[in-house]
């Protein structure tokens, strides 16, 4: 994965590991064929989905419907990023 930039990120604080694995692995099946890869991250919050590799916030915001249709209820967004100089 590209350092900088911007993907859609899945919140997934509120689940433990085991939950975790299995919503990367649905994450995995749900955007196979896109071509974006799945990014598992941990930050201060807690666990993390971060998906594709984009170098605009447009191109990011395109996908994230797609990704809350993969994970509907959860809090999809494009966070902020800093795309280094």
């Amino acid at each position: 994965a590209a350092v900088g930039g911007f993907h859609v990120q899945v919140d997934c604080d509120k689940y433990n590991r085991n939950e975790y694995t299995a919503m990367l692995q649905k994450a995995e099946a749900g955007l196979a064929g896109s071509g974006f890869p799945v990014i598992p991250a941990y930050v201060y919050t807690g666990y993390t989905i971060r998906a594709g590799e984009f170098t605009t916030r447009a191109e990011a915001e395109k996908w994230v419907s797609a990704v809350q249709e993969i994970f509907p209820g959860e809090t999809v967004y494009v966070p902020d990023f800093c795309i280094p100089d």
